[in-house]
């Protein structure tokens, strides 16, 4: 099994059949979005004016029903805020997972929006758009950290045991931003909620995501990191390099 060092715990070998091998920091060499940011009119999109605009554009198998709770409280604790979700036809459980999670947020349920999938340019426009991101952390982001890193959004995560939901709390590592990794659900709400409705803080936080998120993007040194590991994994080379995690 091949991973990162930033998106494993310590003894993550437990859980894997297979050897468990690491590179430094990535996995990706993910390239920087250069499409022309779209204007993005969300009253047309369904979405009125007034509210705190809580985003999770995660496909919809990634809304474990443990989280269904979080997006409640966050609901409760925000009388301002509104959820907004991406509608994907191409997933046939959509329909069962939407009902699972309204029945779950009971009166919250009428503060919840289904918007139509976007082109490019205008996703990346709504992200610059809404106050904050809200990782599925039992099955993080991938693509979606990454583009909301891009354009500023605060994404709020919670590391759990394994790598699957652990991909946004590596990328801040990487970046040497933690305030929005939370260590609790209760500090998953806290966090969202203060991100929504303290502008202030939001902006800072924007405002760190944004200087330092470069870290994350064009990352060439992971495929040469790729290379030295197939050429030793080839010539029978010795892998301690890429299995004893690093004391420095």
């Amino acid at each position: 099994a091949l991973s990162a060092w930033t998106l494993e715990r310590p003894g993550a070998q437990a859980d894997y059949t297979e050897a468990l091998l690491h590179l430094k920091e990535l996995c990706t060499d993910y390239p920087r979005i250069e499409p022309e940011v779209g204007k993005v009119n969300l009253s047309d999109l369904g979405v009125p004016a007034g509210y705190n605009l809580y985003l999770c554009s995660q496909t919809w198998y990634k809304l474990h029903p443990d989280f269904d709770p979080i997006l409640r409280r966050i609901l409760e604790g925000d009388p301002k805020g509104m959820l907004l979700l991406f509608e994907n036809p191409r997933e046939s459980g959509m329909g069962v997972v939407l009902e699972r999670l309204l029945g779950h947020l009971g009166d919250c349920a009428d503060r919840v929006r289904i918007l139509p999938r976007q082109p490019l340019d205008r996703y990346m426009g709504l992200l610059g758009s809404v106050d904050v991101m809200l990782d599925t952390y039992h099955f993080c982001g991938g693509n979606t950290s990454y583009q909301s890193f891009q354009m500023g959004l605060p994404m709020v995560t919670r590391p759990p045991r394994y790598m699957r939901g652990r991909g946004t709390a590596s990328f801040y590592q990487i970046m040497g931003f933690d305030e929005l990794i939370a260590n609790s659900d209760d500090q998953y709400v806290q966090l969202a909620v203060r991100i929504a409705t303290d502008r202030d803080y939001r902006d800072y936080c924007r405002r760190e995501i944004l200087a330092r998120c470069g870290r994350l993007f064009e990352r060439v040194d992971v495929v040469r990191e790729y290379e030295q590991l197939f050429d030793a994994m080839v010539s029978g080379a010795d892998l301690t390099p890429w299995r004893a995690r690093p004391t420095g």
